[in-house]
């Protein structure tokens, strides 16, 4: 995927400096972990609980951790999942930590604990290009589109229309019918003044949520498969754009806000 907006946007994917921190207990600690600054801000008994309880999950492991908690809790200690992972988690999902799969913990801090989180404070991982063998959560630098996520739309936009490509503005699919013996798909939708109109194609690639997606499907999806998607969660998700006048009173791009109190 790199290489796509790589090759889109050649001379404006700019690599940024990532600074991120954690909010926990009215403080802010650096993130990735940096042991001297967390053991002065958790305090030394805090500290050492937390380094005893890891020792614990390392000797004790779950063998087999059936969710998010228990996968945690065996990479980190239980201790320190309950103070940086559980809270802010089941903020952003709305759900139990326990009702989150191992498989999706497994994946979103794939190669992390606390013994690469400490190694990499103390010997930092270099970057020589390849970011398949960097632990993401430990990735120092991103790159960012110049003027922002807009321009990769605005140019895969341009790259279309230069290539014949047509697009539909305000408009609501409202069917996705596969033909077995053509191989093709056609895609009925309506316009913002209600008129129908179809399209065929070989490929469709959905951005649509599941539930909707699989409701608007025919042949139709098996009834397994219809209550599955129906019963997927979701998240509103809110963006809130703030402007600084002065560039320099704090430099994060990301801020994790674990602390349960917020």
């Amino acid at each position: 995927m790199e290489d796509l907006w790589t090759e889109i946007l050649p001379n404006d994917m700019l690599i940024r400096p990532r600074s991120s921190r954690i909010f926990y207990d009215g403080r802010f600690f650096s993130y990735p972990l940096k042991p001297v600054e967390a053991l002065l801000k958790l305090g030394v008994f805090k500290s050492t609980l937390c380094i005893l309880s890891w020792l614990k999950a390392r000797l004790f492991q779950a063998r087999s951790p059936r969710n998010f908690e228990e996968w945690v809790s065996n990479q980190f200690g239980n201790r320190l999942f309950n103070t940086f992972f559980k809270s802010y988690t089941e903020k952003v999902w709305g759900m139990s930590c326990r009702e989150i799969s191992a498989d999706w913990a497994a994946q979103r801090i794939k190669g992390l604990s606390l013994g690469s989180a400490i190694k990499n404070a103390l010997i930092p991982q270099r970057y020589n290009g390849d970011r398949s063998k960097v632990i993401k959560t430990l990735i120092h630098s991103f790159r960012y589109p110049r003027l922002g996520p807009g321009m990769m739309w605005e140019a895969c936009t341009e790259k279309m229309t230069a290539l014949g490509g047509k697009l539909e503005m305000g408009c609501r699919v409202t069917r996705c019918s596969y033909d077995k013996t053509s191989g093709s798909w056609t895609v009925e939708y309506k316009d913002r003044k209600g008129d129908l109109y179809s399209v065929e194609a070989e490929h469709v690639i959905s951005s649509a949520p599941m539930r909707e997606l699989v409701r608007g499907l025919s042949p139709a999806a098996s009834e397994p498969t219809k209550r599955a998607a129906q019963s997927l969660r979701y998240r509103d998700f809110l963006t809130v754009m703030l402007i600084l006048k002065d560039r320099q009173m704090f430099d994060d791009n990301w801020i994790y806000i674990h602390d349960p109190s917020v």
